[in-house]
């Protein structure tokens, strides 16, 4: 397959339309978590590292 034909397919189904859209709306999406909750969203991000971080040291086998 050419490349040019390649990119003719993409932009007959739409996928750079889509796309940019899906970027567009994770972008709203993030900046509309970010503004609603940022002190709580953090401390959960921070309990929910602290946590793996113990679980890691649980499951990691130790050096003899």
């Amino acid at each position: 397959m050419k490349i040019d034909n390649f990119f003719a397919e993409l932009k007959r189904r739409n996928v750079y339309k889509v796309t940019v859209a899906d970027i567009a709306a994770r972008a709203i999406m993030n900046r509309a978590a970010s503004h609603a909750a940022p002190k709580e969203l953090g401390s959960a991000c921070a309990h929910a590292t602290a946590a793996i971080r113990s679980l890691v040291k649980v499951i990691r086998p130790q050096k003899i």
